[in-house]
């Protein structure tokens, strides 16, 4: 079985069935949401797996994972028809592969900014602007902190990263004071 075709098949179909129900903005909502708690709860694979629980258990956990009693008709309906099908255990692959067929529809292109501090909202709507005017593209950033860059920045983009971190650039001084010897 190849996981990576089945599930493309499958985030296709729920697309196809979003957009003509005029929902694909909702359920990527609810497919994000559903790949937060799968992050958040690894244990819901296990749950998800088990032989012991019942279709209609795991009809009800993700559903709850999804969003809960607001998600919309189109996934409760794919939910209900990956369970009677027992591909529950690919549905964490299909809402990726979900994700990357709702962006190539919407023209979207998916960033990580990633800063030593906090970043105001100013200086990222700049980021922002000048991204989607080279690659002519939606941008959806995710923009996080962590301290260990020292200072500067990381920016992910199309499989693309500029670092432009204080960490990277000690790191290649050390590389370069290595290989001269020092």
């Amino acid at each position: 079985m190849n996981i990576g075709i089945i599930s493309t098949r499958y985030a296709r179909a729920l697309y196809m069935l979003a957009f003509d129900e005029a929902q694909e903005d909702k359920v990527y909502t609810e497919v994000k949401c559903m790949l937060q708690q799968f992050l958040t709860f690894p244990e819901l694979k296990r749950y998800l797996t088990s032989p012991i629980m019942n279709p209609a258990k795991k009809i009800d956990i993700l559903r709850l994972s999804a969003g809960g009693d607001n998600i919309s008709h189109v996934m409760k309906q794919f939910i209900d028809f990956v369970v009677r099908r027992d591909k529950q255990e690919l549905i964490q692959f299909m809402c990726v592969a979900y994700e990357s067929v709702y962006r190539k529809a919407k023209n979207i292109l998916s960033t990580t900014f990633l800063s030593a501090t906090e970043v105001d909202d100013a200086l990222l709507g700049k980021i922002k602007l000048i991204l989607e005017e080279a690659y002519k593209a939606n941008i959806e950033m995710q923009v996080k902190t962590d301290p260990r860059l020292i200072g500067g920045f990381i920016l992910d983009v199309d499989n693309n990263r500029l670092d432009a971190s204080v960490a990277c650039e000690l790191n290649q001084m050390k590389i370069a004071f290595k290989e001269k010897g020092v």
